[in-house]
Order: C-alpha cells, then structure tokens, then sequence
C-alpha cells in the first residue's frame, strides 16, 4: 500500500479504505438444570450451572506493508526550495513537494507490523493478531423457601461458583516468572515467556473458596396482609471484564508482535520497492531487550492470587397498603470486595536521586532570571543574586538542555513528575546517571489485582396507587451515597495511582453518584368510548382507547473535581485526577463554585475567579490575579482540594406518551402512538471535571447537557 502526505482544499479527504478488519467474537455456551422439591413448608430448590466461553479476537492492522512517497531527508537533492519557486508561501512549497512526492515515485518510508501465528511460528509477514481466549465457569447452588409460621417465611440459600482462569488457547501471551513477588519482579529486568494452560503456566489461580450464601426473611407483622416486614442478605461473584482486563493487562508485554519501520530512504517507485526486513524474533526475552527498541515499553502481569471480585447486598423494608396505596420505606446497601484494579508499580522517583530539590533550585533561577527581564533561564548565573548551582539537573544529556521549549515549560509550571519522564523517554538519561524509574528498561510496570472496593448506602421511600378507573402512577425518593477508590469505568480495569505511595487519594465519591433522586411515573386510560359512562356508540372508535402516560425525574447534579492535571508529583500520564489549590473553603468556596446563568451562557464557577484568558490562574512566576482563589499545586506536591468534591446543578425531565388503540377485530388492532422526551424542552446542564489552566472552553465553562433537547417520535403498531 503506498501512502502519500498529499493534502490541499480541493483532495481533502482519502475516499480509500485504510483500515483492515479488526474485532472480536465470542460464542457462550450455557447448560443449566434445575430442580424443586416441596415437602412440609419447605420449598427447595436446588441446580448445576455451567457457562463456557469462547471468544477470537483479530486485528490486522498494519500487517499490509506501507510505503510513504515524501520528500524527507532521503531526497534533499530533489526536494524543491523557495530558490525554484521565487515568492511561493510556505504552505504552497510544502504542498509543491508532496505533489513532487506522489508524481515522481519518491520513497521516504516504509513500515510494517508483523505477528505470529504460534510459538514455534516466528513472526509470519501478513499474519493478523489472533487469540482465542477461553473462560469456563461452574456453579452448583441450593435454596430453602421455609414457611416458619403463617406469618413469616426464611430463605436460605448457598451457591458454590468455581470460577474460571481466563486463558489463551494457544498460550500466545507472554507474563513473567512472578517468584520474586510483584514488586521484585515488576521492578527488575525480568524474563518474559509464554503464559497458559497449554504450556503448564496459568494465568492465576483457580479460586476454589467461593461461596455465596444468602438469607431473607418476610414477616406479615399485623397478620391482615397490609403491613409487612422484609430484609435479606446476599454475597455474589461478578464478573470484572475477566477477559477483557486480562487481556490488556497482558498484551502490554512486548515480544508478540513486531514492528520494521524505516525513515529517510533514498529510494524510488521506478527501481522497485525495498524489501521490509522482519523483525529479530526471540521468546523468552527480557524487560532490557524490548526497552531497547522501545523507550515506552512496558512490563505488566496478573496477581496470581487474582481471584473473582464478590458483592454483599443487603437490604430491610416495611410495606404498608393504605387508601388503596402501598407505601414503602427501605434501606439498601451493598459492599464491593477486590474488584479489579490494575496500576502502575514503576511511579517517577523524585525524592531520594535528588531531582525535586534541584529542579526547585532551577525553577528558582528562572524566576529570578525572569524577573530581571532576562527570560526564563534556569541555570545557574554569578551575575543574578540568589541562583543557585545545580547538581542533578546538569547530569542529564546535553546538561538538562534549559533551551528546549518542553523543559522551560515543565520547569515553569512546576511538573517535576512530567520532566523526570520527559528526561528518560527522550534520551537524556541514557546512561541512568539520575534513577528516575526503580525499573530504567519500562515507563509502566503494571500488575492486574484486586484491589478497589466500593460502598452505597440509601434511604428509599415509594409509594405506588392503581385505581379500577384506568388511573395507576408510582412516586419514589432516593437520598443515597457512593463512595469508592476507582473510577470502574473503563473495561480493561486499568487506573493508575495519583501517588504510589499515598493510595488513601483513591477513594472519594463515584462518578456516578447522584445524592437526591426523586422520580415518578403514571399513566391514565382516558375515559371515553366501550366500557366507559362517557360514550357514544358511533364515535366510539374515535374517542375511546385513549392513553396518557408521563415519566418524571428530577435529581441532584453528578459530581465533578477542579483539576490542575499538572504532572507535579507523578508523570502526566498518572496525573489526570490531580486536583488544584484554593485558599478559600466552606460555605467561602461554595460561593464561587455555583451554577449561574450569565450573558456567555451557563457557568459554574463565578466569573470573578477567572482570568482575562479565562483561565482560573496567572502565569507562572507571576502575582496572582485580582480575583483569584485557584492556583497549581507546587513540584513535589498534589492539589489540596478532594476528588469529585463538587455538585452539578440538579436536573430535571419529563418523558410523555399519547396512545390510541383501535379495535379492529378481536385479534386484531392498531395502536397509533406519539412519544416526547423531554417534553418541556428544558434545559439539564451537565458540568463535567473542570480543569483551571483551560482557556477554550474558558474553566467553569459548561458545554453539555444531561439530557437532550426535546425528541419527537411518532409510530404506528398493527398487532395480531
């Protein structure tokens, strides 16, 4: 396949078809048989589950070879220059010499991804990127519905799961020898070899205590049916994304798949294109030799004590049926134990080569050098009082290069993390004089186990009326909380810690806690036409089977943080969730973080808090702004305001249907139906994490909604 880079307004997209197939599909196989059995006032139940999985996953991306026709540094002799076209723009030339390019067969590079087809295959030139992955589960279960008295009934029950090993049938992926512990192995130059039931190295465990009993009871406390008491307890096993997690977690091992990518040829279409060399192939292999390739590598593996996480729900309620209304009171819980978590043991070292307090001696110098006019420099100069000699920075290649855009830029911002992983991925540390990383030869070391939890606690009243006149509605209110120490929202299981050391950060409100919920929902059979007092026999087929139902919610806002996202502890990669600095708190803070209408649009944060960027702080190494309550927090340190410590606004919607049936036969009808989502057209702003160094969209700015604008659908059933 050739590519060229040719681009202009008039060929402005690529009408070909670059993509090759890639997906996955999985077949799930289930035998189940069940049994039950009365006897006295005992009713068992009792069965044998079975669930096979199989799933082949393909990709073959990059297996075709690729050619790229450019003028690159292959081909300087032909390359065109403002000297050949007097008085042409920059973008012109540019565009003059892909034109070149693609017209006279000039070959710049070449790349091509290369697989395996086994483990004996070496890499095979067009292979896709095929596993076949596998999980089997076995469950045995057993239940006891016990009428103790006529007024209360027990339940008892215990299920026995055998969870599965997630595994690959051809044990095409590669973990290391896990002997030395996690931290030991993650942290050294381990060796890497193929993982799998078919070659006697399982990816974990079989997990052979997973039990699950449950217990529920119903108790009719007056003894006339209309008030009633009920309450359980259940432990159940989940399934956390078990192959999905596992397969990334493993298939960021190197060794599998190859790469043979060249720049700078010298070569043209009309002498032939130049054989892709396949890659050097060798398993086992170490951490050293595929760092050696590649500056990101990464070594990741599986806790072999990963066992399936499990869930202890918990609940207890009274009923009661009044005026023809059942009313209900609950509360309902749940605990979640050793969900999957995968994170990253190679976290940048700042503290014990001395890197954090050179680099504060170095910002130091900039400022000083920039408050006499002289620009950010932050070496050391005799000539500006008060700078300060370095001693870690200068060990690094070419002394630190202070002139390099990206290090002025970390340097300013305080991102100690962000320099150190720009330092040693860019080839400034190549001889580790600074151990950045405790692993030099991976940016990640990361391990899937289980590790977050997670807790909700609720308080639910209900009430629920249904009338013989056609008229039925339901009301209900949750006031609820949702706590956890991971965001659980990505299917690979993967989040890294904001600090290594400090993992306490982790926990704070869900991303999907909403505190106040109230909901409520009816319909009405109109009263007209057959069957009603008001009809008319000739125009009952007009006015009867008339249907009007509506579905309400209205719900505090989901919860957002204020980010600074600077890199100032860990990498930036790691620091997404680091949180900003503020100098207010309490009811001071609430003040400035509220939704308000303004004449921009909708806004969370008060516009006396921003900048004329619009940003939420000033300049580096410059006074705050009049105004300003956030700033980034200092190198070595994390913001000091909590996760998810903010409330949207609350939202509000209501759904409405109209419905007419009519009757044509007795089997047979039409029912003519009209829908409206968010019917009142209302407006539901959704505030997302909010990050104070944004300035388009400007910080505070809110840009979505919660629900969308009303939605009109109309259709038409024939039912028979």
């Amino acid at each position: 396949r050739l590519v060229s880079d040719w681009s202009s307004d008039v060929c402005s997209s690529d009408l070909v078809n670059e993509f090759q197939p890639q997906g996955r599909t999985t077949n799930t196989f289930t035998v189940a048989d069940d049994a039950y059995w009365q006897h006295g006032h005992h009713n068992f139940q009792f069965g044998f589950h079975l669930q096979d999985v199989r799933v082949r996953s393909f990709d073959a991306a990059g297996v075709l070879p690729v050619y790229g026709l450019y003028m690159g540094s292959g081909q300087q002799q032909y390359t065109l220059s403002q000297s050949n076209l007097p008085g042409v723009t920059t973008n012109d030339l540019a565009n003059a010499n892909t034109l070149l390019a693609t017209l006279g067969g000039f070959l710049d590079n070449y790349s091509q991804t290369f697989n395996v087809t086994s483990r004996t295959s070496q890499y095979v030139p067009g292979a896709d990127f095929v596993r076949n992955f596998i999980l089997d589960d076995y469950a045995v279960y057993g239940q006891d519905n016990w009428r103790l008295t006529p007024r209360l009934t027990l339940t008892l029950g215990l299920r026995y799961e055998m969870p599965g090993v997630a595994d690959e049938a051809n044990s095409l992926e590669l973990l290391p020898d896990m002997s030395a512990g996690a931290a030991g192995t993650l942290l050294s130059n381990a060796t890497l070899n193929f993982a799998g039931g078919s070659v006697g190295r399982p990816w974990y465990k079989r997990d052979w205590h997973a039990f699950a009993p449950s217990v529920g009871f119903a108790w009719d406390a007056t003894g006339n049916g209309k008030t009633s008491v009920r309450g359980g307890y259940a432990w159940s096993y989940v399934n956390d994304q078990e192959i999905v997690a596992a397969e990334n977690m493993l298939e960021g091992n190197s060794g599998l798949q190859g790469l043979s990518t060249a720049t700078g040829l010298s070569n043209r279409l009309s002498t032939g294109l130049p054989p892709i060399p396949v890659p050097a192939y060798a398993v086992p292999t170490t951490v050293a030799q595929e760092y050696a390739t590649n500056p990101f590598n990464t070594l990741t593996t599986i806790d072999p004590n990963l066992h399936r996480p499990y869930v202890q729900q918990y609940s207890i309620g009274i009923q009661h049926l009044a005026l023809h209304t059942v009313f209900e009171a609950r509360y309902v819980g749940n605990h979640v134990v050793g969900a999957y978590r995968a994170f990253d043991f190679n976290q940048v070292q700042l503290q014990s080569n001395g890197f954090l307090a050179d680099f504060l001696k170095a910002q130091s110098n900039g400022f000083l050098s920039m408050s006499l006019g002289k620009g950010f420099n932050p070496a050391f100069s005799a000539l500006i009082p008060g700078s300060q000699q370095l001693t870690v920075l200068n060990k690094f290649g070419s002394r630190g290069d202070f002139s390099d855009p990206n290090v002025q830029t970390y340097l300013e911002t305080g991102q100690a993390g962000e320099l150190a992983n720009y330092y040693q991925t860019n080839g400034f540390n190549a001889t580790n004089a600074v151990p950045v990383y405790q692993n030099r030869y991976a940016l990640g070391a990361d391990m899937l186990t289980n590790y977050s939890s997670s807790s909700y606690n609720s308080l639910q009243l209900a009430a629920r009326h249904r009338t013989h006149s056609g008229l039925a509605f339901e009301a209900n209110y949750t006031f609820s909380k949702v706590l956890s120490d991971g965001d659980g929202d990505l299917q690979t299981r993967f989040q890294a810690f904001l600090d290594l050391n400090n993992p306490k950060l982790e926990r704070s409100r869900a991303n999907f806690d909403l505190n106040h919920m109230i909901k409520a929902d009816g319909y009405y059979d109109l009263p007209f036409g057959e069957g009603h007092r008001l009809q008319f026999k000739p125009l009952n087929r007009v006015i009867g089977g008339w249907n009007f139902g509506a579905v309400m919610v209205w719900q505090s806002g989901a919860p957002f943080s204020i980010l600074s996202s600077y890199g100032t502890l860990n990498r930036a990669a790691r620091s997404y969730y680091n949180t900003a600095d503020t100098t207010l708190g309490g009811a001071a803070l609430k003040n400035i973080v509220h939704f308000q209408m303004t004449g921009n649009g909708p806004v969370e944060i008060a516009p006396t808090a921003l900048n004329v960027d619009g940003s939420g702080v000033n300049a580096p190494g410059t006074a705050a702004f009049n105004g300003q309550i956030f700033s980034n927090p200092a190198a070595g340190t994390l913001g000091v305001l909590q996760r998810r410590e903010f409330s949207g606004p609350w939202t509000f919607n209501i759904d409405m249907s109209l419905s007419k049936t009519v009757k044509i036969t007795e089997r047979q009808n039409v029912v003519l139906r009209m829908e409206a989502f968010n019917a009142p057209n209302h407006a539901t702003f959704y505030v997302g994490d909010q990050n104070i160094n944004s300035t388009s969209p400007a910080f505070g700015t809110i840009g979505s909604m919660f629900y969308s604008p009303r939605i009109m659908e109309f259709g038409a059933h024939y039912n028979f």
